[in-house]
């Protein structure tokens, strides 16, 4: 049987009131070193930041974006993370973003634009100040609704002419060209494919079928 310990949990949760009260400040003062610490003389500052670390305070987050429109929260959305090749563009990102103040969060849409309509309307639920998607393709209904938000958004993994916002990515049909023309400039003429089943897979394999078949070449077989 479970059973809660209360010792540790002894006490209450220390409030700005509490840090304002230790460094001898005001409650405002504590706000401001916390939320914009370059416009606080640095005396009064360290000694802020000594009252937080004595009294072990945790700022309010959703009070604070609150009182100031931002989150700091900025979403990636992801089909999956079985497959690595997403790690190092999450990494970089949850890196550079964290330099910045900012932190993510990670959703995963199964390769589904039905998931990611979900998960889109539970995650602008939480007001992100911006949102990273994995690929181009979404339902009408995440396109509607992300024309509205506002907020930066980010397209990456693909390629289209006119992206919701900005766009970071590559072709996948000029990838599958380039693959086939590899295969052909090496002289080969006996091409088994496997590829993902998924829209982004399909059409770099699409592409690839028809630069081959353009020089006379047919895939022995098709795994997906």
């Amino acid at each position: 049987m479970a059973k809660r310990c209360s010792s540790s949990r002894a006490g209450t949760t220390p409030t700005l009131i509490d840090v304002a009260r230790v460094a001898g400040v005001s409650p405002i003062t504590v706000s401001r070193t916390l939320g914009r610490p370059e416009a606080v003389a640095p005396a009064t500052r360290r000694r802020v930041l000594e009252a937080v670390r004595a009294t072990a305070y945790v700022p309010n987050l959703a009070a604070g974006s609150l009182a100031s429109s931002r989150s700091r929260l900025v979403a990636i959305f992801l089909p999956t993370i079985a497959n690595s090749i997403f790690a190092d563009t999450v990494q970089a990102l949850t890196e550079r973003l964290a330099v910045a103040g900012y932190q993510t969060l990670l959703g995963l849409t199964g390769y589904s634009a039905e998931q990611e309509e979900h998960l889109l309307e539970a995650v602008l639920g939480r007001r992100p100040d911006g949102i990273v998607l994995t690929g181009t393709e979404h339902s009408q209904v995440s396109r509607e609704r992300l024309a509205r938000v506002g907020i930066p958004l980010v397209e990456a993994w693909d390629f289209c002419a006119k992206p919701l916002d900005m766009l970071v990515g590559f072709s996948h049909e000029a990838v599958g060209a380039a693959v086939a023309q590899y295969l052909l400039g090496k002289g080969y003429r006996r091409v088994s494919l496997v590829s993902l089943d998924d829209p982004r897979g399909l059409r770099r394999c699409n592409s690839l079928i028809a630069t081959l078949a353009g020089h006379g070449v047919a895939p022995l077989a098709t795994a997906l």
